[in-house]
């Protein structure tokens, strides 16, 4: 199977997961090239993207998106998700819970997709569980770990 089926597959088993919770809002997947060697990591959907069904609409977003551009990447070249998949009401923070209940297909998404760079966006807490999430998905009994950096000199 190649990774655009396996992506299609993953995500119809979210939407058929009746144990996730924020099941009031709509999925929110993800988008882009299923063999992107670059994929960007955000929190979870705001009011945007819960309309759109899509990752990244809003003005983040477009901020993003822009950035892409001004590197002369394509944003068909890149692939861009949430961690959590579905909006939380008030677009509040998604909770430790919420972030949990995602953690795993997020994994089997990166799994998937095998980027040889990860972005995580957001907050700093969320962005630390992002890269958990990638400790334990590549470096998983490797003394060599990676550490997220507080700051970047742009």
């Amino acid at each position: 199977m190649d990774k655009a089926s396996e992506l299609k597959k993953l995500e119809q088993e979210i939407a058929a997961d009746g144990t996730l919770p924020l099941r009031e809002a709509n999925l929110v997947f993800g988008e882009g090239n299923p063999g992107s060697e670059v994929v960007f990591i955000g929190e979870a959907p705001g009011f945007n993207e819960d309309q759109q069904r899509r990752p990244f609409v809003g003005r983040a977003g477009q901020l993003l998106r822009q950035c892409i551009r001004d590197i002369k990447w394509k944003e068909a070249d890149v692939y861009i998700t949430n961690i959590v998949k579905r909006r939380p009401p008030e677009n509040r923070d998604p909770s430790p819970e919420e972030i949990n209940a995602y953690k795993p297909y997020l994994t089997r998404q990166l799994k998937i997709i095998n980027p040889k760079i990860i972005v995580a966006l957001g907050k700093a807490e969320n962005s630390c569980c992002a890269w958990k999430i990638l400790n334990e998905l590549f470096f998983a009994g490797s003394e060599n770990k990676p550490r997220p950096r507080e700051n970047f000199p742009f």
